[in-house]
């Protein structure tokens, strides 16, 4: 049986095209990078795992997996095969059942597609896939929707995105509304097909038009974002609002940073604060950092260092990296708590192994914005580590930040 651990909140497979929002198995996370994510998933599993970006409308997501020589042990909580371990350790994957019983009479294309998603809620990949398959052929749009998502994903099947993106268009082309944003998100991004943002465009549309919630919020990121059509600030909180008017949780975010930083809208801290404080409800962890940022500014109207330490240590709980990043400054700074550099050190070194490129950028080239004190705790920190062996004296020099990329696994400048 292949098995996978997701990193993000991930969508269920589609069952005739209807919206199904599940928690992946496993322990959750988040990661802003591949990067990153490669971090979590071997800290989670052991060296055998591999993080793989899956399709996620608007987000980009990611799943761990062992890959061979490694497995997963009995109870899925690590990758064993490795040197020093037996290959008894490593179960074998189950056999599929891809064939009919005798006596079962032909089903419908329907009737198929719901044995391939009973067969992928019990993680019985290959059998999803075999009756996804056979759901398609019969032109069931539904399940050609589902076979793409495991060509995209690489579950039971080989990973191909451009199969993913054929497969996804088929099943748009039959109407399927997460399928039309599947292929105006991939024509977005150049996955799987060209990057076109006319094409991109014109299928995101289409999904909005159909009140798709991810539809409608990836609308309003083009028009924010001026690709594909004229920037338009006005066009894009139009959307987003329509995208949060059927509870869709990013849409919350995404109108909070409109009015955060007064894009095409009077700036409005209390507006903002009160749709990032609806994603923060949903649990939303991006929100909780940009609300936390509001709140940590000093000597302003909004101030609350007290409550932006408690949404930072909140991300920073579910393992969003730049929330170490940012509670390591609260610490440093002595806001909303009493100062310690040493923990803050800790905690930046934490993001740092996470590949967070926030915290790189911070260290390698913004490093005076943190005090002496805590350049101090950083070297001795990667001194325990064994990547620094200089001076401990906070001066961040050539040595101190080749011992930076060495403690995020980069060696670039």
């Amino acid at each position: 049986m292949v098995r996978a651990m997701r990193i993000l909140v991930q969508r269920a497979a589609m069952t005739g095209g209807a919206l199904a929002l599940a928690l992946g198995t496993g322990v959750q996370a988040q990661a802003d990078t591949l990067q990153e994510a490669q971090a979590r998933c071997e800290q989670k599993l052991g060296k055998g795992a591999r993080a793989e970006e899956e399709l996620d409308f608007g987000e980009v997501s990611y799943v761990c997996n062992c890959v061979a020589p490694f497995a997963w042990n009995n109870d899925n909580s690590k990758c064993v095969g490795a040197a020093g371990e037996t290959a008894s350790e490593a179960p074998k994957a189950a056999e599929p059942k891809n064939t009919e019983a005798p006596s079962t009479s032909e089903l419908t294309a329907k009737e198929q597609n719901e044995r391939g998603y009973q067969a992928n809620k019990k993680k019985n990949y290959k059998e999803a896939v075999y009756w996804y398959r056979k759901a398609a052929d019969k032109g069931h749009a539904g399940a050609m929707g589902n076979l793409a998502r495991k060509y995209y994903s690489g579950f039971g099947v080989k990973k191909d995105r451009y199969e993913a993106f054929r497969w996804f268009k088929k099943s748009a082309q039959g109407g399927v509304l997460d399928s039309i944003a599947s292929v105006g998100w991939l024509y977005y991004r150049g996955t799987g097909t060209r990057k076109d943002y006319a094409e991109a465009l014109k299928w995101t549309r289409k999904a909005a038009e159909g009140d798709h919630p991810y539809g409608t919020a990836n609308l309003g990121l083009m028009y924010e974002n001026g690709d594909g059509v004229r920037r338009d600030y006005g066009e894009a909180l139009k959307w987003y609002l329509k995208s949060a008017s059927v509870g869709h949780v990013r849409a919350y975010r995404l109108i909070g940073d409109i009015y955060m930083d007064g894009k095409g809208v009077a700036k409005d801290l209390g507006l903002a604060e009160e749709w990032l404080g609806k994603a923060v409800d949903k649990g939303d962890k991006a929100a909780m950092i940009s609300l936390g940022n509001i709140m940590s500014v000093p000597n302003a109207q909004r101030t609350n260092f007290r409550r932006a330490r408690e949404l930072y240590e909140k991300a920073a709980g579910a393992e969003y990296p730049v929330a170490w990043n940012n509670l390591a400054n609260m610490y440093d700074r002595g806001w909303g708590t009493p100062r310690d550099p040493a923990y803050a050190a800790k905690l930046v070194a934490r993001a740092l192994k996470a590949g967070n490129d926030h915290t790189i950028n911070q260290m390698t080239k913004h490093s005076r914005n943190w005090s002496k004190s805590f350049r101090v705790e950083l070297q001795k920190v990667m001194r325990d580590e064994g990547v620094y062996n200089g001076s401990i004296d906070g001066s961040f020099g050539a040595g101190t930040k080749r011992a930076i990329r060495k403690l995020t696994g980069t060696t670039g400048q």
